[in-house]
């Protein structure tokens, strides 16, 4: 049982500092104010999230897990490559928006272990990204 919710810290973890780098790597580029703000927003709610997730795997004597370094730069070298061009703010949600959606599912997949009191962090998590996707979803008819 002790596995499993450190397991589900971990992962809350993880995905959060994996949207982190993704987000983190757009915000420098992003000229529209309000998609801005909606980012910045999302970025506090996250780091507020890894937080809890520190606080929470100390309880256990453990460390977090850091992400895996070969997903951390995969991940950083194809933002890099999509941040080449210079995008509009239609294309950087859509962007934002398909790389939280990718992570949805397996938070989801973790609800099944409702009777752990961790699983208050993935139904955070999924919350916060509930939230930015559909404040995101405004983005995709703004020309710019």
């Amino acid at each position: 049982m002790e596995t499993e919710k450190i397991e589900l810290i971990n992962l809350v973890n993880s995905l959060a500092k994996t949207i982190l780098t993704t987000t983190d790597n757009f915000i420098n580029n992003i000229e529209n104010e309000k998609l801005k703000k909606i980012i910045a927003n999302y970025i506090n709610k996250l780091d507020t999230l890894v937080d809890e997730c520190k606080l929470l795997i100390k309880s256990y004597n453990k460390e977090l897990e850091d992400i895996n370094f070969f997903e951390k730069y995969q991940n950083l070298i194809s933002l890099k490559i999509a941040n080449l061009t210079k995008k509009t703010t239609c294309e950087i949600a859509e962007i934002l928006y398909l790389t939280i959606s990718n992570t949805m599912p397996k938070l989801y997949s973790k609800l099944i272990l409702n009777e752990l009191d961790e699983i208050t962090l993935v139904k955070k998590l999924i919350s916060v990204n509930e939230e930015f996707l559909n404040n995101l979803k405004p983005m995709f008819i703004i020309k710019d």
